[in-house]
């Protein structure tokens, strides 16, 4: 049972991560900044220092500047990424995935992300991880 377990939590890791990698690759090309935050931020960190520690959520965030998301959009919308606005939340899904199992959930860099929060969303200064994503923390080895 254990077996059947951590090959479908591997599958689901390689399928959010390849997705991951795709929006950050066209992003890194195009030279336009932002930071994963989020789950899939601490998962990265976690995975660096602790894999067997690492848990996983199903979208992924991403810290931009507002100013920058119509340019992200014309960017993206290429590589198979389709903008929504699901329920207030600037959203990029993968647009030939019948039911995307995995979403980008955009947050903007010194705004709230809902307005009863304490904090913005720091700005920061970004660290490539060995999978080529932009996010705060555990440097690529």
């Amino acid at each position: 049972m254990s077996l059947t377990i951590n090959a479908n939590f591997e599958a689901a890791a390689k399928q959010i991560i390849d997705v991951a990698q795709r929006f950050s690759a066209v992003l890194n090309r195009t030279g336009i900044p932002y930071r994963v935050v989020g789950g899939m931020a601490a998962f990265l960190h976690v995975e660096c220092e602790d894999p067997l520690a690492a848990r996983l959520t199903r979208d992924i965030d991403v810290a931009i500047e507002r100013s920058q998301l119509s340019q992200i959009r014309v960017a993206l919308e290429p590589h198979g990424f389709r903008y929504q606005d699901v329920g207030g939340v600037d959203t990029f899904v993968i647009s030939n995935d019948s039911r995307p199992r995995s979403t980008i959930q955009i947050v903007f860099v010194n705004e709230k992300v809902r307005p009863e929060y304490l904090e913005p969303v720091p700005a920061s200064q970004p660290v490539r991880t060995k999978e080529g994503i932009l996010r705060r923390g555990c440097p690529m080895r």
